[in-house]
């Protein structure tokens, strides 16, 4: 073939590529490699001996199984790729002036290049497949808090890079994700709707813009691998807290609602130590119960200070005496003293008091 191969090379590359149509970013350049790669195989015998382009085309087997594209289709674009490049290379190939006879063995290599693509390729997606089934299982174990048995050997055979510590994820509804989406730091089972996620609290942005389907996702604490399932009740928890309270933001961290997550855990306790001061406001009208207690709740908050609970209620600084006397006279002034006050204030960010 006398055509430059310069710009013959970027001329197949080119007629391949298009043939597959628009790629994601790391899809098409890991394609546009193994596209130059197969043109050397074709028209310089030996030059693709490396076995580079076949670890990278085993990794972009991984990659469309992760996205979840069965291997038949990824057979059928690689065909319809490698049959464009061939045919735009004999067509410059004529232009050239190029024997008909040089081109049978460069047909003979055709062959042979894309069987050995689809061959890496496809041992690729079934590497990736039993990733899945591992990965899957993985998660499984550590979001219920199942011994994971010989951690380091089992995050290998799912591909996972161990951290040493992660973040739950979990949306308010199950989800289906694409794999494609998510880097591999973020532990997901994509055979189904997904419910948890675990991940390296750097790998939290990412995931979030993954799982977010228009309702809420829930982030956890970070934590040590082993209580993963710890992190995952944290972040179930506060997306329960956040809908419950009405108009929830698209992303509620755990960390920002720690009281209310106390006082959650322990609302048994907490409804024991208020049980006889909660009846006397339970007998008052809902709009009075109401007033008292957001007037305590500002109290709270504010450590006291009569004029900034005015001030953040809209109120007279008298008003709000004449409230705190009456909550004295109802569930005694305990309700204010030091020791009481926390158990108050765990109460009503746990729901236990309406009126927060």
């Amino acid at each position: 073939m006398n055509a430059p191969l310069s710009a013959a090379r970027a001329e197949v590359v080119r007629a391949a590529l298009d043939a597959v149509g628009p790629l994601p970013r790391a899809a098409a350049t890991t394609a546009a490699v193994l596209a130059e790669a197969g043109f050397a195989a074709v028209v310089q015998p030996g030059a693709a001996q490396d076995s580079g382009w076949r670890r990278l085309a085993a990794g972009f087997g991984m990659a469309e199984r992760r996205a979840g594209r069965p291997v038949d289709d990824v057979h059928v674009v690689v065909g319809r790729a490698a049959r464009a490049g061939w045919h735009r290379l004999t067509a410059l190939a004529a232009a050239s002036g190029t024997p008909p006879e040089d081109l049978l063995p460069m047909a003979d290599r055709v062959f042979e290049f894309t069987e050995a693509l689809l061959r890496a390729i496809t041992a690729g997606h079934v590497l990736s497949a039993d990733r899945v089934s591992e990965r899957a299982a993985l998660l499984r174990d550590l979001a219920h808090g199942v011994p994971a048995g010989d951690m380091p050997r089992r995050a290998a055979a799912a591909g996972w890079s161990l951290p040493d510590r992660v973040v739950a994820v979990v949306p308010a509804h199950p989800v289906y994700v694409d794999a494609g989406d998510l880097d591999e730091r973020v532990l997901v089972d994509t055979t189904r709707p997904c419910s948890c996620a675990l991940l390296p609290p750097e790998a939290v942005a990412a995931a979030v813009t993954a799982l977010a389907a228009g309702a809420p996702v829930g982030v956890g604490l970070p934590v040590p691998v082993h209580l993963a399932h710890r992190s995952a009740h944290y972040a179930r928890q506060v997306v329960e807290l956040a809908r419950a309270a009405g108009s929830p933001p698209p992303v509620v961290h755990a960390a920002d609602h720690l009281g209310a997550l106390v006082a959650r855990s322990d609302r048994d306790l907490a409804r024991l130590v208020l049980r006889e001061d909660l009846g006397p406001l339970a007998a008052q009208s809902p709009a009075r119960r109401d007033r008292l207690v957001r007037t305590l709740a500002a109290w709270l908050d504010l450590h006291g200070d009569v004029r900034a609970v005015a001030d953040h209620l809209d109120l007279h600084t008298e008003t709000v005496r004449s409230r705190l006397r009456h909550l004295d006279g109802l569930v005694g002034p305990a309700a204010r003293s030091p020791d009481t006050a926390l158990v108050w204030r765990l109460a009503l960010n746990s729901g236990l008091v309406d009126g927060r």
